[in-house]
């Protein structure tokens, strides 16, 4: 900006992170305090460069603007008129730029009456653990007389460790709306609570009691030290996670979505126990609202926090949202707690309860029928179009498994088209529950905020 004269111009393509990352704080508040924005065409999701995973905008910069012109299209679109929105500078400063367009404003200044914010009633939004090393910690296997025993990638051979150690732990794609959380991944933690902070067990304690996991670690002490020193973290304990977080997020009740999601994906560890790696956050509410779970748990799957989240948190390739602290906090949410929100409270928290059960249900006539499937055709794989089956004619079920060169007899077809459209109208009519429910949910959320027909409208046409 000193380079150029009065009347000059500045134009850079970057990453467009630094609109609403915390890092981008200090850039937004000296563009803004200067007015030196004239003009930004943000892309989105959409890739401009074909080697270069990275999101980027246009951003125009000259000297005593009145108004920012901002744009978001498909950079395909370039060539023809661009239609710009009018951002004036009073709606920004140092905090996160949410340019949107005029309808989306409205609604999301409707959403933002609401003067508490999930901060209010969450006591942590945070991501799971790190574990500096996943193919050592992270081992597929499960419980069998107090011993858990499974395959490590890390040693490339099947271990023994004690059970007390072993954490059930979930990645990000393991976790969907109103899903039965369940997983056949397990962390080794070697971490305790001592005086309600979480600590690493002291190496001669771990040798002590648990040989087993004492002596597998052993087998990566020196890349593990040699990961400590990089990473600047202590030495001392090289058989510890790289970050373990606070143990009691993962042993008590939480709702659970993935980091990066293309829609709300949220659902409840209702029993506690469920660990997590940094590809999840979990929310887990303060002491006062815990009998508030169901309730909350339905308006942050609903497809007004869905519409918050998609136009207000950083954007990844596909339409993938960030669901982080930085940008859950932030959502407008009411006091469930109070008289006036019973017949909200009690009606979303009736759905919920529903949605938890259904989907369930829906699982477990996937697996049902996936298991039946398995038993009968020995290494077949359970692609994508295979697990949700139902989507499928039985014509493009044979399809499916022709591709991997299974060919059900002729003599056997009539009796397995008989069983996969049982099996299908089963899960149809299951998946019809789901969506009137969710809709009912939607809709309660609408007059619980208070929105317009419009408004209502227009939540409803982002996909």
């Amino acid at each position: 900006m000193n380079l150029i004269n009065k009347n000059g111009l500045v134009s850079y393509i970057l990453p467009h992170n630094f609109m609403t990352g915390n890092l981008g704080s200090g850039i937004r508040e000296l563009l803004s305090n200067k007015h030196y924005v004239e003009e930004i065409v943000h892309f989105g999701s959409y890739l401009v460069f074909d080697e270069a995973l990275t999101y980027t905008c246009i951003i125009k910069l000259s000297r005593e603007n009145d108004y920012i012109r901002f744009a978001s299209i498909n950079p395909k679109d370039l060539c023809f008129e661009i239609k710009f929105e009018r951002i004036d500078y009073n709606k920004i400063g140092k905090e996160k730029w949410n340019m949107t367009n005029s309808s989306t404003k409205r609604v999301l200044d409707k959403i933002s009456c609401e003067k508490l914010h999930i901060s209010d009633f969450f006591s942590n939004v945070g991501r799971g653990i790190v574990t500096g090393m996943d193919d050592c910690f992270i081992i597929r296997g499960s419980i069998i007389d107090g011993l858990f025993q499974g395959y490590s990638k890390a040693l490339k051979g099947n271990v023994q460790i004690e059970a007390d150690l072993m954490k059930p732990i979930l990645m990000g794609n393991s976790v969907h709306e109103y899903s039965k959380l369940q997983t056949d991944l397990y962390v080794l933690y070697p971490h305790t609570i001592i005086d309600g902070k979480t600590e690493v067990i002291k190496e001669d304690v771990l040798k002590d009691l648990y040989p087993l996991a004492y002596t597998y670690l052993l087998n990566f002490r020196e890349t593990l030290i040699a990961k400590k020193i990089k990473y600047k973290t202590n030495p001392q304990y090289w058989y510890s996670l790289h970050n373990s977080r606070d143990m009691s997020l993962f042993t008590e009740k939480k709702i659970i979505t993935p980091y990066l999601a293309n829609k709300s994906q949220m659902s409840m560890d209702n029993d506690g126990g469920m660990f997590t790696n940094d590809k999840c956050s979990v929310l887990k509410l303060k002491s006062q609202y815990v009998g508030y779970y169901l309730p909350y748990l339905a308006i942050l799957n609903s497809k007004l926090c869905w519409f918050y989240i998609s136009n207000t948190s950083s954007e990844f390739s596909g339409g993938y949202f960030v669901y982080s602290n930085l940008f859950i906090n932030p959502f407008p949410i009411p006091d469930l707690s109070l008289e006036r929100n019973k017949d909200f409270c009690d009606s979303l928290s009736l759905r919920a309860t529903t949605l938890l059960s259904l989907n369930h249900n829906i699982e477990e006539k996937r697996a049902c029928f996936l298991h039946r499937l398995t038993n009968n055709f020995e290494g077949v794989k359970i692609t994508t179009a295979l697990q949700e089956f139902e989507q499928l004619d039985f014509k493009g079920f044979l399809a499916e498994l022709k591709k991997q060169k299974i060919r059900i007899p002729l003599m056997e077809q009539d009796e397995w088209e008989n069983f996969f459209i049982n099996y299908c109208k089963e899960c149809k009519q299951l998946a019809k529950q789901i969506a009137v429910t969710g809709n009912e949910i939607d809709q309660c959320v609408f007059d619980l905020y208070g929105l317009s027909q419009e408004e209502r409208e227009i939540v409803q046409k982002l996909k």
